[in-house]
This record gives C-alpha cells, sequence and structure tokens, in this order.
C-alpha cells in the first residue's frame, strides 16, 4: 500500500515545478505557445532564421514609385535621383531591418504574407541574388 501511495503522490506532482513558471501553454494542446514577433498573435511555431522586419508593402510601394532599379539595383546610386533625406533615413533604416537576420518565433500567416511580397517585389530579381556560376557542380539531395 505504501508503494501505491508513493507512486501516486509522483504521479500528481508532474509538471508542477512549471506552474508559476514563465512557460505558457495551450489549454487544448498542452503545446508551448509562443508569440511572433512581427505580429505580436500567438502562435505554436519555433524559431526559424528571419528578418528583424517583414516586407512592408508601404515602404515597396514607394520604391516602386522611385525606380526599384534606382535604389536597389547594381548600378544604383541615390546621389543621382531625387529623393528627400527623410526618404532616405527611411530606405537605409528599412535595408538595415530586411538584412539583419536572426533567430526569431514568427507566426505562419506572417511567414506565408512576407514570402508572397517577397514574390511580388523580389521575384524579377532572384536571378541577381543567386550568386551559384555555371560551372559550380550542383548537388541535389535524394530522399
Amino acid at each position: 500500500m505504501d508503494d501505491n501511495r508513493k507512486q501516486n503522490s509522483k504521479s500528481t506532482n508532474v509538471g508542477s515545478k512549471h506552474k508559476g513558471g514563465k512557460l505558457n501553454y495551450d489549454g487544448v494542446a498542452n503545446q508551448k505557445v509562443n508569440y511572433c514577433e512581427w505580429c505580436g498573435n500567438q502562435t505554436p511555431m519555433g524559431k526559424t532564421t528571419q528578418a528583424i522586419t517583414p516586407i512592408l508593402e508601404f515602404i515597396e510601394d514607394k520604391i516602386d514609385l522611385i525606380g526599384r532599379e534606382d535604389i536597389w539595383g547594381e548600378y544604383g546610386d541615390w546621389s543621382m535621383i531625387d529623393i528627400d533625406s527623410d526618404l532616405e533615413a527611411e530606405l537605409l533604416v528599412y535595408d538595415e531591418m530586411l538584412n539583419n537576420v536572426d533567430k526569431r518565433i514568427i507566426c505562419e500567416v506572417c511567414l506565408r504574407t512576407d514570402d508572397r511580397l517577397y514574390k511580388k517585389y523580389y521575384g524579377d530579381m532572384i536571378g541577381e541574388i543567386n550568386n551559384d556560376s555555371d560551372d559550380d557542380e550542383d548537388i541535389y539531395i535524394i530522399e
């Protein structure tokens, strides 16, 4: 009988060390709930390598008005185009935020939206970004 009591007392204490801790758990799935670093919504997603900010459509529209090649193109020269200092500062900060990648928790909705906007605004530039030369040996993993 004593062995039974000891076993039951152990089973009732399972998980009690997390009570009052900083971990959030979803009551339905008993799964850890994280918060998206872009929108703040709850998500079960873990960390993935992402930029500080998602692609922002209102800034991308400004870039299109000026000319995408003039801003981000290989021969883009901001001194040759007419942009004010506020827009220049906004573009510099935006560029820094897009290029600063780290492990972040991002929800699926934000990831899908960012992917759609990436294809919309940068889909034609993929060839420029890919530094893969023709003489490199391509390696494929077959599962």
